[in-house]
């Protein structure tokens, strides 16, 4: 049964807006159309360590908290506790980015979807300035192994976001498949491939978000001796 079809949905429509022609992924821009385009942002800030903007917030969803990135007067023990806060706030972010992707790729609104992307991609450079900052101020107080921590952590987030974006390349590569195969039987291959290619990124993120919960059950275990060390002196 032509499933599209029976939506109201025009198959020629919907593969224009999942951006149906082949993504490069060795250039600057990963992909091609609305639903792939948003993603462009998206990969700046996984590479970039400057603020950017952020955008208007998306009704419904939780703005991520601004912070101010002079940190000099805050002691260790907050600035340990502004790193999980802001940890916290990008996972949010993660779920709704999910979430909203997931939407786009069952109702095909690319405008929504666009915006989305524009939202989450400011929310996420808010985040990772401000756990910069503080880094550098762990840094700069002489807390190096905390730093150290907290770089990881980065590091570790800046290659989750590449292969969150990888990953959804693929996903919207295996949804134009599934809708090619409604009229199309060799498109079932490529479907395969994309499937296939989906299973061992999601195993790679996998990875990625256990090596930074142990980075920040890291993070909380020097958070508790400091305060320990802090209830001592008193």
């Amino acid at each position: 049964r032509n499933t599209m079809a029976a939506r109201g949905i025009d198959l020629a429509d919907a593969l224009k807006l999942l951006g149906a022609r082949p993504c490069d992924r060795s250039g600057a821009c990963p992909c091609h159309a609305t639903g792939g385009a948003p993603l462009i942002g998206l990969a700046r800030a996984a590479e970039a360590d400057v603020c950017q903007p952020a955008a208007p917030p998306v009704p419904g969803s939780a703005g991520a908290v601004v912070i101010t990135h002079d940190m000099s007067g805050m002691s260790t023990v907050e600035l340990v506790r502004l790193v999980q806060q802001m940890q916290t706030e990008r996972v949010e972010s993660y779920e709704a980015f999910e979430h909203g992707f997931v939407t786009f790729l069952e109702r095909l609104d690319g405008a929504a979807y666009e915006k989305l992307c524009a939202h989450i991609t400011g929310e996420f450079a808010q985040i990772s300035t401000a756990i910069n900052a503080a880094e550098a101020t762990l840094r700069a107080v002489g807390a190096a192994p905390l730093a150290a921590l907290v770089r990881a952590l980065q590091g570790f987030e800046q290659r989750k976001l590449s292969v969150t974006i990888e990953l959804q390349l693929v996903r919207r590569e295996a949804r134009v498949a599934e809708l090619r195969a409604e009229v199309d039987m060799e498109a079932a291959e490529a479907l395969t491939r994309a499937r296939d290619q989906s299973a061992v990124l999601r195993s790679g993120l996998d990875q990625l978000v256990s090596e930074i919960n142990d980075t920040m059950d890291e993070l909380q275990c020097e958070l508790t001796q400091l305060c320990d060390d802090e209830d001592g002196v008193e």
